[in-house]
């Protein structure tokens, strides 16, 4: 679709299509033409009033007519939950949109979902997501973060050789110091430019990657390669599929390394966390393993390195080959297949070390035991 005006066209993107025929069946107009941003060049394509509300959608370029310059390389989708303390989710949003925007011009797109209490326009300004790059694409009174993953991974499948970005204002449900000093090193890894122009072997790149108890990015927000999304099942039913898995195939709690803990085992709520990182080839990079940034591809460090939570899931010999045997078996299950290459996860390492099992029969060890997984 084209919009014209006295003195050149804008071509729309996708979104703002939508956002256009939404909007024409609610019977809302449009109003405003474009405004420059001589700063950075920049033109805001249209201003939709709606009484005193308006939305700015794109940032276009002030050359060529018809053409789209500088657009943001990642489209980011924010989950923004706000409970009864107001100000609490709004001073989070505020913080995680300035780090945002301490990234260079052009980067981010924004997309975001508010989940529970009502934004109003007062409050998107204050939280610095009324940006002229920010689309508020939903509003939930109740939801979790797979509505706001749904929405990515639905993005993806129509735009598979895109990046995206994910993140949520952490803290604003459970507010703790913890959960503070969390957020900011998340938010580092989704800013750094090491993230933001992830090598072309990463499918996810966050500031720190697990793969214990299950493979997940701890927090939760990470970049993405399209190509890897689309492959993955989808958000909408994941939490179903993983709580089936281990009801119906991995019921036995004595094939769990840990136990049944639903945050043990990437199902429950925990199942969010778990999904970007649940296909058997996914290549994780993260970032940090010290206060300097430095990118790794695939697992940084041995599988017992992480055994962070000695108390939760200790690394040893019985839970390392629960643990071979859990992944073979979830994704078989999932994605009917398994690992292109067993050596990204680190196994022959692990059953070497912990399990003592030796150099020339780990092999077969692995082909037997995720054999057994096929059943």
């Amino acid at each position: 679709a084209e919009v014209s005006n006295s003195r050149r066209k804008i071509v729309l993107p996708t979104p703002t299509q939508i956002a256009l025929e939404q909007m024409g069946k609610a019977g809302l107009t449009i109003g405003g033409g474009a405004s420059c941003v001589l700063s950075f060049l920049y033109c805001r394509s249209l201003v939709y009033d709606v009484g005193k509300r308006r939305s700015m959608l794109g940032n276009f370029h002030s050359g060529q007519a018809g053409t789209v310059a500088d657009e943001p390389k990642v489209r980011l989708f924010f989950n923004v939950f706000m409970g009864a303390d107001q100000t609490l989710a709004t001073n989070i949003v505020k913080e995680q949109m300035s780090t945002l925007q301490s990234a260079p011009p052009t980067t981010f797109t924004v997309d975001f979902t508010t989940i529970g209490g009502q934004w109003d326009m007062a409050l998107i300004d204050a939280s610095g997501l009324g940006c002229s790059t920010c689309h508020h694409r939903a509003h939930y009174k109740e939801g979790w973060e797979t509505v706001t993953l749904q929405s990515l991974y639905e993005y993806c499948t129509q735009h598979p050789t895109k990046q995206v970005a994910y993140m949520h204002n952490k803290g604003s449900f459970d507010p703790s110091k913890e959960n503070d000093n969390l957020r900011h090193f998340l938010m580092k890894g989704l800013v750094s430019q090491q993230c933001v122009h992830m090598p072309a072997k990463c499918s996810v790149c966050s500031s720190q990657f697990s793969p214990i108890p299950h493979p997940h990015t701890p927090g939760n927000m990470w970049h993405a390669k399209c190509s890897h999304i689309q492959r993955l099942l989808p958000p909408a039913t994941f939490e179903e599929t993983m709580n089936n898995f281990f009801t119906y195939q991995a019921g036995d709690t004595n094939i769990l390394p840990w136990g049944n803990a639903a945050e043990k085992n990437g199902r429950g709520r925990f199942s969010a966390e778990h999904w970007v990182h649940s296909h058997p080839d996914t290549e994780p990079c993260d970032v940090y393993a010290g206060k300097k940034p430095q990118l790794v591809i695939g697992i940084r460090r041995p599988l017992w390195k992480y055994n962070e939570n000695p108390k939760g899931w200790p690394v040893n010999a019985l839970t390392s080959v629960k643990w071979v045997r859990l992944r073979c078996l979830e994704w078989r299950t999932l994605y009917k297949k398994l690992p292109t290459n067993f050596s990204m996860w680190r196994f022959e390492e692990t059953l070497q070390k912990i399990a003592h099992v030796s150099s020339d029969a780990v092999g077969s060890w692995l082909n037997s035991n995720c054999a057994l997984a096929l059943t």
